[in-house]
């Protein structure tokens, strides 16, 4: 437990996949803040499906500041039981559970069924091959999950053994005594375990293992794609009922786009990259040598035009609003907005960086002009494209409220900054800030009366719309917001010269800067 007297900690290394988690929410207990985030359902028990830490503080403003500390433990902690979940102890015992539900759920009594087999290992159980035969010679429908549980002994004699008829026969004698009646004949059926069997097994053509191996080994450019496509494949693999590669076509693409549009509600865009992830696997297996029948890919030349609802642009703030947010500074108490997010903001609306470009900020990027002003270099950081490539100066008034050399800022205010960064939001396994910073920025614009789609990312479209109002060209102000080709040279003559720019971000008046006092 943390102590009261604990310093602000924000984890340095964000995994990326956590995105997927619930958000911490805040709890009293025992008069602490505590936060709390409800498991990932294969975690759940009864009238347990949260998990708490405590913040050791009954300070709401210090919880804050914990808050994504906290939550990365609690992530680990999930991350953790998860793996749990996938031992083989673990697995062992969900096949019994699974089972034994399955026994019951047919009409059988739960005291007969081990008796029903004649042959037990070790732990005085009946072998896991032999429970899948019977199941399936009595018509009772083993679900997949029942199939993916066995070991590769249990696999083995699943598809190298006689079928059940052929050898075990005897194993039958109990329900042929006791309910004067023998199941059909196993033959077909027998084939059709055996083909469940080896499609579950065999790397070559399972959908789920195939789709594990090629996250695993593709190369992905940024640890989000990699999610996005995790999350996307989870989702095709639940819908679709092929379990074979082979077998899916290009109907089960508009099968998945139509799951996305009813059950999440998803916008056309977010439709068409699911299934572009999805595509890539077929690509993947199309590309692999040990696919060497697969070589057609059925996701290709879709008309998605018609699935999903039109994404919707950010809005950006009026006037009276944008007093209001950067008027937060003079809010007195806990709705005071810090120093930190008020340069972020400030640098945002001035400058026309984007969130993460601005998180980013080092001192190293931050350059001194001849004539006395300065410029961003956003050449060599991670950026989104080779438009985002670009030099922005520093207008005269965001100049005034900068803070100076080599400090950073903080929630709690300035210090040195030992890493060169102007800001110390954690950054990701990507190398990105913005997750951290788009939550702290959110956190003020609650505080506001914000319109729906008004977000820090809205603060572009209001510097766009001003440069247009003070005459700058549309090329000039695509240039400034990363929309253009952007400063591919190595000097920053290339493009629109640095003092055009720096004229441009002057003609915006932002009344509302005004330097931070503490």
């Amino acid at each position: 437990m943390i102590g009261k007297n604990t310093p602000t900690i924000t984890p340095t290394v964000w995994k990326n996949h956590w995105h997927n988690y619930r958000e911490p929410r805040p709890v009293n207990i025992r008069g602490k803040v505590h936060w709390a985030v409800t498991k990932p359902s294969p975690l759940w028990k009864k009238n347990d499906r949260d998990k708490k830490l405590s913040s050791g503080t009954s300070d709401r403003k210090v919880a804050e500041e914990r808050k994504w500390y906290i939550a990365a433990k609690i992530y680990q902690y999930f991350d953790d039981e998860i793996n749990k979940s996938n031992s083989p102890e673990a697995k062992f015992h969900q096949f019994w559970k699974i089972a034994q539900d399955l026994w019951v759920a047919y009409d059988h009594s739960l005291d007969d069924f081990f008796s029903s087999f004649p042959s037990i290992d070790h732990f005085g159980l009946p072998h896991a091959d032999d429970v899948i035969r019977l199941f399936h010679s009595m018509n009772i429908r083993v679900p997949d999950t029942l199939v993916e549980l066995v070991d590769s002994e249990a696999t083995f004699l699943l598809t190298n053994l006689p079928s059940f008829h052929d050898y075990a026969n005897v194993r039958m004698n109990y329900f042929y005594e006791t309910n004067n009646q023998f199941p059909e004949s196993g033959i077909g059926l027998d084939r059709q375990l055996k083909d469940r069997i080896v499609m579950s097994s065999n790397p070559d053509a399972n959908l789920k293992v195939l789709s594990k191996r090629y996250l695993d080994e593709s190369r992905w450019g940024r640890e989000r794609t990699k999610s996005g496509a995790r999350l996307a494949l989870s989702r095709f693999i639940s819908v679709v009922e092929a379990k074979d590669v082979h077998e899916i076509t290009t109907k089960d693409a508009y099968v998945f786009a139509r799951y996305l549009e009813r059950e999440h509600g998803s916008a056309n865009k977010t439709i068409k990259s699911s299934i572009s992830y999805v595509k890539g696997l077929f690509t993947w297996c199309i590309t692999n040598p040990d696919m060497r029948d697969f070589v057609g890919n059925p996701f290709s030349n879709l008309d998605l035009s018609k699935y999903g609802r039109e994404s919707e642009s950010y809005q950006p703030f009026d006037i009276n609003q944008l007093h209001d947010l950067f008027g937060l500074t003079q809010v007195a108490g806990k709705g005071r907005m810090n120093m930190r997010e008020h340069l972020l903001f400030a640098i945002l609306i001035a400058t026309g960086c984007r969130l993460d470009e601005a998180a980013l900020l080092s001192w190293d990027n931050i350059i001194a002009h001849k004539d006395g002003w300065f410029y961003i270099d956003l050449r060599n950081g991670i950026v989104k494209n080779s438009g985002s490539k670009r030099l922005l100066p520093v207008p005269y008034k965001l100049q005034q409220i900068m803070p100076p050399t080599g400090q950073q800022l903080t929630p709690n205010g300035l210090c040195h900054s030992s890493d060169g960064r102007l800001f110390n939001y954690s950054i990701d396994g990507d190398g990105k800030a913005s997750r951290a910073a788009s939550q702290a920025l959110a956190r003020q614009i609650q505080k506001i009366k914000a319109r729906r789609r008004q977000v820090a990312h809205s603060l572009r479209g209001n510097l766009k719309d001003m440069l247009r109002d003070v005459g700058v060209s549309k090329e000039l102000n695509d240039y400034i917001t990363g929309h253009a080709q952007g400063d591919v040279a190595s000097s920053y003559g290339s493009g629109h010269s640095i003092e055009l720019r720096y004229k441009a971000l002057n003609g915006p008046d932002h009344p509302y800067l005004k330097a931070y006092v503490s």
